[in-house]
């Protein structure tokens, strides 16, 4: 099957500073993650802790295995050290203090780490990576002032029990007791980093939320107080829209709804973060990318749902999520930006769960999210109330992945099963046209219908659907056709709004016969002669197979003046009955429908006895009526009106304000009684409704 297909790829506008404009403190929120782990836990407070070590095997080599390294330009290596700074490999224990380090070794004599992980073994108060009476007696000295912790990471290593450990506390006789009880085997020893923390700035705010540690509590500063309220509004609305039986990805899927659907995202200087729309307080009104980024990761915190906000090297900022131990980023604010452009009183999905290869963003470290699982999903509809909890998400299996229609024509030819992959504002208009050319096809197709009925019916459609964008209708209907639609390469809403031209029209047939397996080209005037003598030559039309044999279909010359019926004029004609006399492109020689005696039309579909259809029952989109403002008494006329699409005519009902001035019939009959006025109005059977004012005069 032969295309052409011409589409732009839309991008959304923002402003990109380059990474070496970013200091390192204009984010310090975000997280710069070097090493990941399913291992152990990385917890950040002033530093970065590794925790959730296990005291029966602190080897340096073991615990560099549970580590891994994002691969980075410079390539960097892990390195192990002792908290004196000594470097060890093998099987040499670390404990508590002792440190992991991301290298780069920029020559012989030198390097530099980028990262820097701290050991907290929870017992091990000395750092030599057991749990021993010793420890106990550490914690004792500390306490009474003979021998102070070395620091701070010994120090959180001595908090052994429950409430120490969530109130940051010095560790007490208490905690020493627990290490000789779990010296005697009579308990264990959490190592899990709980301690509650004193939030006073957003910043420290946004670095608990991607931990999920909601053990907080609040300074007494009016900033603290702010963060706080902030904090106390974000809570409220995962505890009124996440369920405690809804899944992650469900709990994920809700809280981008909510964000996307109810704040505007604004485009802002990215580097700047004490702009008003970079704070989550704007939420519900007007947020940045920083604002997103931060509102997400703080409901996905608060929900339980593991996240960082992530940085790419332009300084734009992203959310990872992770679900099912698979790694996926979201972009909010680019997802909100599309849905309030296109207008779809909905919350778009178009950047939500994406991997590295089809994630908008470059980001500094790439190749971890590689998931493939919810490329393509059908995700629930959207619903304002929020309420997804028994929603299904279907997964795509074994099927190609398409973003453009010429991917579609491509998967159809070779018999592929295949799903539009949503990922940009060009693809989500794709999926809307597969959709609705699946749910015609599947409607008015019929398996048992030759090639000739399905050509017909797909004809019929079309013209008894489609207007001229230049058309009054168009006023009827505010559809614009100036914006120029990247899907397609004609106007915008062809398939979805039925509004175009004869290249539109001509797609459109087209379109949908490739959905059938009817093989079709384009052409043009330029491409053979003139027919129609066309001024400047500008045409286009479809020709079609049939048997071996190419005939012209020209929907547009059959279609819009018709109202309500449909022409079969130019269907399946030869170059003889086009008036044709130089076509070396695709000749059509045979004659066979030039005369034919097509089945009367009733109905969008065409004809009853073959396909048992006659659709009276598709919705009006809009209704025009003459717009006759004078008569006469005792003038009969016809009111004419028509309701888009025209099929739907037949069903409109009229009544008059003052039949004793003018009466109407059930079919548009207009009778002027006596001198006055009086208005008639027209209502489809879906309430659309239009009325005109008529003034009768006495006739002279």
């Amino acid at each position: 099957m032969k295309r052409k297909t011409m589409y732009f790829v839309s991008s959304i506008a923002i402003v990109l500073i380059a990474w070496l404009l970013l200091g390192k403190n204009t984010y310090a929120a975000v997280s710069r993650d070097y090493f990941t782990t399913t291992e152990y836990k990385i917890v950040t407070e002033k530093e970065k802790l590794l925790t959730g070590l296990n005291p029966n095997n602190m080897q340096a080599d073991t615990i560099l295995r549970g580590l891994q390294l994002h691969s980075q330009q410079p390539v960097l290596e892990k390195r192990a050290f002792q908290a004196d700074g000594t470097q060890v490999t093998g099987k040499t224990t670390l404990g508590t203090g002792s440190y992991i380090q991301a290298i780069y070794q920029g020559g012989s004599n030198w390097f530099t780490s980028y990262e820097t992980l701290y050991l907290v073994l929870y017992g091990d108060t000395n750092g030599d990576g057991k749990i021993a009476a010793t420890d106990a007696l550490a914690i004792i000295k500390n306490r009474t002032g003979k021998v102070p912790f070395a620091n701070n990471y010994v120090e959180e290593a001595g908090r052994i029990t429950s409430g120490t450990r969530k109130n940051g506390s010095v560790p007490s006789a208490t905690d020493a007791l627990a290490i000789i009880k779990y010296r005697l085997g009579n308990t264990t020893i959490a190592q899990t980093y709980d301690k509650q923390v004193t939030i006073n700035t957003y910043d420290e705010l946004y670095t608990q939320m991607q931990q999920n540690n909601t053990n907080l509590k609040f300074g007494t500063t009016e900033e603290a107080k702010k963060v706080q309220a902030d904090y106390t509004t974000l809570k409220n609305i995962v505890s009124t829209y996440c369920k405690e039986d809804m899944t992650d990805v469900i709990k994920a899927l809700v809280l981008h709804d909510y964000l996307v659907a109810g704040t505007k995202y604004k485009i802002g200087l990215v580097t700047d973060s004490t702009l008003p729309e970079s704070n989550i307080g704007n939420i519900n009104k007007t947020l940045n990318t920083n604002g997103f980024a931060y509102a997400y990761s703080c409901l996905l915190g608060i929900a339980g749902v593991p996240n960082k906000v992530r940085m790419d090297k332009y300084g734009t900022l992203a959310n990872e999520l992770e679900i099912d131990g698979e790694t996926y980023y979201a972009f909010c604010g680019y997802d909100s930006n599309e849905s309030e452009e296109q207008g779809k009183g909905e919350a778009l999905r178009l950047y939500f769960l994406r991997n590295d290869a089809n994630s908008p963003l470059e980001l500094e470290t790439p190749n971890k999210a590689t998931s493939d699982k919810y490329r393509g999903a059908t995700w629930p509809k959207y619903r304002k109330a929020l309420d997804y909890k028994d929603s299904e998400i279907k997964t795509v299996k074994g099927k190609i992945f398409v973003t453009d229609m010429k991917g579609i024509y491509d998967a159809i030819e070779q018999g592929k099963d295949y799903a539009v992959d949503a990922i940009d504002r060009h693809s989500y208009e794709v999926k809307e046209i597969d959709e609705r050319c699946r749910r015609i096809v599947a409607k008015y197709i019929k398996p048992e219908m030759t090639t000739i009925e399905k050509i017909l019916t797909i004809h019929d459609y079309i013209c008894s659907n489609f207007m001229r964008n230049d058309s009054e209708a168009i006023k009827e209907r505010k559809i614009s056709s100036k914006d120029y639609d990247c899907a397609w390469g004609t106007y915008k809403d062809v398939v979805v709004a039925n509004v175009g031209a004869c290249w539109a029209s001509t797609d459109y047939f087209n379109t949908l016969c490739s959905y059938v397996g009817i093989e079709t080209q384009e052409v043009t005037v330029g491409q053979i002669d003139n027919p129609y003598n066309v001024p400047g030559g500008v045409h286009k039309w479809s020709l079609v197979k049939v048997d071996g044999q190419w005939y012209h279909v020209d929907c547009e010359g059959s279609d819009f003046y018709h109202y309500g019926t449909v022409d079969r004029t130019w269907l399946l004609k030869s170059d003889q009955a086009m008036h044709i006399t130089n076509n070396t492109y695709e000749p059509c020689t045979s004659t066979k429908y030039d005369n034919y005696d097509w089945p009367e039309y009733k109905g969008l579909a065409y004809y009853q006895d073959v396909t048992g259809i006659i659709d009276e029952e598709v919705p009006a989109t809009s209704l025009w009526i003459d717009d006759r403002s004078e008569t006469t008494v005792g003038n009969t006329y016809n009111l004419r009106a028509i309701a888009f699409p025209y099929g739907t005519s037949r069903k409109l009902t009229y009544t008059s304000s003052n039949p004793s001035i003018l009466t109407v019939d059930n079919v548009g009959n207009v009778t002027a009684k006596a001198k006055g006025t009086a208005t008639i109005t027209v209502k489809t059977p879906n309430g659309i409704t239009k009325s005109v004012t008529i003034t009768v005069k006495e006739r002279t």
